[in-house]
């Protein structure tokens, strides 16, 4: 049991520092031709955006550098994973008692998991990639136009992330709103002390995503 246990921590916490790595994307399938932008909202994201990219090498040195960062995360994320599945499958194999069963199944779930999340990271990486394959394998495109296309891809990309927030903070706002209301019509102390700490959870997660 000590072995699965130390095994267990080498894991994660390898894992936990390659997920360090990982930026957090807006994932969106794009619906809407690239000619059909809203160039009035996109002129003044361009101006405040931290995902802008002036043209299309800056973009693609952006690209090639992320994408070594996720093979290596992918890799690093495989080779724990499969690493944990041989050892959480002796645990297994065995275990004396129903608790270890679980716990070692538990366990050789989330690492045959890894394996799939590494592979995902590994082969597609993120939007950015799929975007930069598209447009980097259509023939025909001049500069200027491949420029165009980088600059109405991050405009989009910053109003989603702008939505997404919004959305974040009224859903987290909300959350917070109906557990202190009902904390403070309840009865009994113990669901009272119940809805107040979700309220004061979901309060700082509001407070979080705002500033």
């Amino acid at each position: 049991m000590k072995a699965f246990w130390l095994s267990f921590l080498i894991f994660f916490s390898s894992a936990s520092s390659l997920a360090k790595l990982k930026d957090n994307e807006v994932i969106k399938e794009y619906k809407e031709s690239f000619s059909a932008v809203r160039p009035d909202l996109y002129s003044n994201i361009h101006k405040t955006s931290n995902e802008y990219w002036k043209d299309w090498n800056s973009f693609e040195s952006y690209i090639l550098d992320k994408q070594d960062i996720h093979e290596k995360q992918g890799l690093g994320y495989m080779i724990s994973g499969a690493l944990m599945t041989v050892l959480t499958s002796i645990g297994y194999a065995q275990a004396d008692s129903a608790t270890q069963e679980i716990t070692y199944s538990l366990a050789q779930s989330l690492s045959i998991g890894a394996i799939g999340y590494g592979a995902y990271q590994y082969y597609i990486g993120d939007q950015d990639r799929s975007f930069y394959y598209i447009v980097n394998s259509t023939e025909g495109l001049s500069s200027a136009q491949r420029d165009q296309f980088v600059s109405h891809y991050s405009a989009e990309k910053r109003y989603q992330k702008d939505r997404l927030k919004t959305i974040t903070m009224i859903t987290y706002g909300l959350i917070a709103a109906a557990n202190l209301i009902n904390a403070s019509q309840a009865e009994d102390e113990t669901t009272k002390d119940v809805l107040y700490s979700l309220g004061g959870v979901y309060t700082l997660a509001f407070l979080s995503v705002t500033f």
